[in-house]
């Protein structure tokens, strides 16, 4: 692929995730005000359980289809993957008919909830790999496009369907899988001849090793981010769960954008020329930490403050949860692109050894929470733990990359602009009547003259 196809298409695809990211961001002040935070806490579990079910559904077999050199073999992957598709789906409609109760009083789900979860996953597993056969065909328009018609198509769904409360939220969802994966199967490029039944078994046993070692690493991730979720929910109220659903949405969105986009330049860039990987990295880290270090303190004095100006008082705990997450989410930021070193290392057990201590101090953090029944201490101490876990994994790509210690100390040439945010920050969320206004107007001068010199200072690798 050439470096301007390479561009156009990495553009294609970020500017498709941003795009889709960015209408469920701007709906949110609505949706807070149209359903309950009980409402959105369900919801939040059925998209915790989708995307965890999904792993399986698929057993990561979407990742191999762009790998064949034949297109039939691909085919022959991408069906089984398919037929996989249909076996856990079908699973999980077995289970949840028979323990419809207890998952009714365990984390008190409605009825449609319980019977959308099925569908869900097999929609969800299909378009995975709708997807990545599109990938492979370099449709990056089509992919770009199928995500804007999941995320605008259940906007549509959660803005219109409000009257049906809780119902209207699943199906909205379930409807989006609908509309990207008629988007990514519509028109020509997944017809092809049928494989045989041996070429699909075939496919399946030399690509196993997705199900072996890959599932697991990314099921260990994805329980890592989604077990608050189920934990808060089956111990305090669902509005608990809801809240911290949107904390986390809303300072998520802009962390895992600009991360993954960066994760993925930094990688190929990196590849080609690994003699300048601790400069890269270097830079890279240098870069993250101007960006990442100013959003986490405004949003850790800030969020209390405006949570509930932007989606209504029933959110002030999502508000008071985001001050604590604020730094982990900024430390994921940092974070991210530089676990690529894993990659460029060929020691993917890393990630998985990474993502199991994730989980297991997440789960830690939030048990004493429950134990002390105070779920702002539980996200309080998940969030330290997930800090310090990050940080280890940071500390630990710098130095495999090759840099000393004391390059992490090189952005605190800009500490002088963090702490005078910091300042006028705190002036914002304490002082009060014209002295607040004077600190805000500062903040917003302060703030574009750091971006201004971010901008000029630090250059593209």
């Amino acid at each position: 692929m050439s470096r301007v196809s390479f561009g156009r298409g990495f553009w294609l695809l970020f500017s498709g995730a941003a795009a889709s990211q960015a209408i469920l961001i701007l709906i949110a002040p609505i949706i807070t005000r149209l359903y309950t935070p009980a409402a959105l806490g369900e919801q939040a579990i059925f998209v915790a359980t989708v995307s965890v079910l999904t792993v399986f559904a698929t057993g990561r077999y979407e990742l191999a289809i762009p790998l064949p050199a034949q297109q039939r073999d691909a085919a022959a992957v991408m069906t089984f993957g398919a037929g996989l598709c249909l076996l856990v789906s079908a699973a999980a409609a077995v289970l949840s008919a028979s323990f419809h109760s207890a998952l009714r009083e365990a984390f008190k789900l409605s009825d449609v909830t319980i019977r959308l979860l099925p569908v869900a996953v097999l929609l969800s597993g299909l378009v995975q790999l709708a997807y990545q056969w599109r990938l492979r065909l370099r449709d990056y328009k089509r992919c770009s496009g199928s995500r804007f018609a999941y995320s605008s198509t259940t906007a549509l769904g959660q803005l219109t369907g409000f009257p049906w409360g809780v119902a209207a939220l699943q199906t909205a969802i379930v409807l989006g899988f609908a509309a990207q994966l008629i988007t990514l199967a519509v028109q020509r490029g997944l017809q092809t001849a049928f494989p045989s039944l041996q070429a699909i078994k075939q496919a399946g046993r030399r690509y196993r090793h997705f199900a072996l070692f890959s599932t697991w690493s990314v099921l260990l991730q994805t329980l890592s981010l989604q077990i608050p979720i189920f934990l808060l929910s089956g111990s305090f109220e669902l509005a608990i769960a809801g809240n911290f659903a949107l904390a986390l949405r809303v300072l998520q969105t802009p962390t895992h954008l600009l991360g993954a986009a960066l994760g993925q330049t930094f990688l190929a860039e990196a590849a080609r020329q690994r003699e300048l990987l601790p400069d890269m990295t270097r830079a890279l880290y240098r870069r993250l930490t101007t960006i990442a270090i100013p959003v986490a303190l405004i949003g850790s004095t800030l969020s209390g403050l405006l949570f509930p100006l932007l989606f209504g008082q029933e959110w002030r705990p999502a508000g008071m949860m985001a001050q604590w997450m604020a730094m982990w989410l900024a430390s994921v930021l940092i974070g991210t692109p530089l676990s690529e070193v894993i990659t460029l290392q060929e020691q993917p057990w890393r990630g998985l050894l990474f993502n199991g201590t994730l989980l297991l101090t997440r789960t830690a953090g939030l048990m004493v929470g429950i134990w002390r029944e105070d779920w702002l201490l539980g996200v309080a101490l998940m969030a330290i733990l997930s800090t310090a876990c990050w940080w280890g994994l940071i500390v630990w790509c710098m130095r495999a990359a090759g840099n000393p210690l004391w390059t992490l100390l090189e952005p605190g040439r800009s500490a002088g602009w963090w702490f005078a945010l910091l300042g006028l920050a705190l002036g914002v969320a304490y002082l009060s009547s014209w002295l607040q206004a004077v600190c805000g107007i500062l903040l917003a001068l302060t703030l574009l003259g750091y971006v201004i010199r971010v901008i000029k200072t630090e250059v593209s690798f």
